[in-house]
């Protein structure tokens, strides 16, 4: 990038030390949209080459409105020519192409030159530039590990900044004219915080298309790319933005999803079996014991979770003393078993967890299976002993008789008309009637 005494940014110079364009090929791919000749074809090293709907060229107005291609390329191998292609944002479809002249030193390769550049461009030259094209291009550079890319002197490594990475074959996807087209799932995991992105890329890993991911994984940053053939194919037939309407591409999308959720409840079980045996060790885990049955241990899913992500983000509180953090769990515990939506009151203003970790975990408990189960089978489990000490005490002989119907009886029913029946549950207790007013008053009171 050339830059100018403010350090802003001027110019834009992308250099490709490849083989070049030929003269024979420029005039027929810089004649018209579409079409390009990197279709099904292969670098001479075997590498799959990316471009092939024919827009790259289009695409440089995006940064600028002036653009220059030089390229240099040789015909036959041993004679090399060069050349210039200019184009203009003005008349975006049109051309210029200079004469094809024969060089005596020089090697293969193009370099594009583009100036007068858009205001979004201008903010290129930032470290975050670096990391997008790294998430970007992650899963191409790891396939062609002899691929370099530089950005404005900086490499472009995705190997820094990876955390982890795995790879998942997924079931294999038949479109609709039966074809069957191998499905694969590579998961990153970054050391930086990393906008969450499903990428649909082709079998050598370059991006097609992205997509939001809709997975709950609090304190993960990661990127996941599904591979396919069947992502090039759908894309030169209408695009990669209608899975709603294409089933084949929705499947595909849901089968990542369903992958993506069980790599990181792994990772997050994992991670929670030592923080959790620590708990024990030191008798501050507010549960005993295995968990009593299929309640119980739902229960303590949705407790390990959160209280993970409290350990993780709460300042202070691994360093607190082991009578803090007893109660902060046990705080948490009773409110999980209350319901788990009262959770994320104490996480926003008792604990005070980072903003984003307060919407993920609030998202967690209020979206996930997990709370529905637990606020039925509590609701259940509440009825029931309910129904159990009702019985005890209208029918045990010591108490039978003490029971009072106004006194006692009446405001245990008034609280739990759900006795009646369901379509009772909502009511109000000892709420008088008003006596109605007659046609005769109404009409009284009109005309007076």
């Amino acid at each position: 990038m050339t830059r100018n005494e403010m350090s802003g940014v001027e110019s834009v110079r992308v250099i490709d030390d490849g083989h070049g364009i030929s003269y024979a090929r420029a005039i027929e791919s810089f004649g018209s949209l579409g079409n390009s000749w990197k279709s099904g074809t292969r670098s001479p090293k075997g590498r799959r080459l990316h471009g092939h709907a024919g827009e790259g060229r289009f695409s440089a107005f995006c940064l600028g409105n002036r653009v220059r291609w030089r390229t240099r390329f040789e015909e036959p191998p041993g004679h090399t020519y060069e050349f210039e292609i200019r184009g203009s944002s003005d008349r975006p479809g049109v051309f210029q192409l200079s004469d094809s002249e024969a060089i005596e030193s020089g090697r293969p390769g193009t370099d594009v030159h583009i100036n007068q550049l858009t205001e979004s461009t201008r903010q290129i030259a930032t470290g975050r530039s670096v990391i997008r094209l790294t998430e970007l291009f992650a899963l191409y550079l790891r396939q062609y590990p002899d691929v370099e890319i530089i950005f404005d002197g900086t490499p472009v490594d995705p190997a820094i900044v990876q955390e982890q990475t795995s790879d998942y074959f997924l079931a294999p996807i038949q479109a609709a004219d039966g074809t069957l087209y191998e499905l694969s799932l590579t998961i990153i995991e970054w050391k930086h915080a990393a906008e969450r992105e499903l990428h649909l890329c082709d079998s050598a890993g370059f991006s097609l298309s992205a997509l939001k991911p809709g997975v709950q994984a609090p304190g993960f940053n990661f990127t996941g790319y599904l591979k396919s053939d069947y992502f090039e194919i759908r894309q030169d037939r209408g695009g990669l933005d209608l899975s709603e309407i294409d089933p084949v591409l929705s499947k595909c999308i849901d089968a990542a999803k369903s992958q993506i959720r069980s790599h990181f409840r792994a990772k997050s079980a994992e991670q929670a079996r030592g923080v959790v045996q620590r708990w024990k060790d030191e008798h501050i885990y507010p549960f005993e014991g295995p968990p009593r049955d299929a309640l119980d241990s739902v229960e303590r899913q949705v407790f390990d979770v959160v209280a993970l992500n409290i350990n993780e983000y709460l300042p202070g509180f691994a360093q607190s003393d082991s009578t803090s953090q007893k109660w902060s769990l046990h705080m948490l515990k009773a409110a999980i078993e209350k319901s788990p939506n009262e959770a994320r009151r104490i996480i926003q203003d008792v604990l005070s967890l980072p903003i984003e970790k307060q919407e993920e975990l609030a998202e967690l408990l209020e979206k996930t299976t997990l709370s529905a189960i637990i606020n039925a089978s509590k609701l259940v489990a509440d009825r029931l002993d309910l129904l159990a000490g009702l019985e005890v005490l209208l029918f045990d002989p010591e108490t039978k008789g003490k029971i009072k119907e106004r006194k006692h009886l009446h405001r245990i029913l008034a609280e739990n008309t759900w006795i009646f029946g369901e379509e009772f549950n909502l009511s109000v207790d000892d709420e008088s009637v008003p006596q109605p007013v007659s046609r005769t008053q109404v009409c009284s009171h009109a005309a007076s």
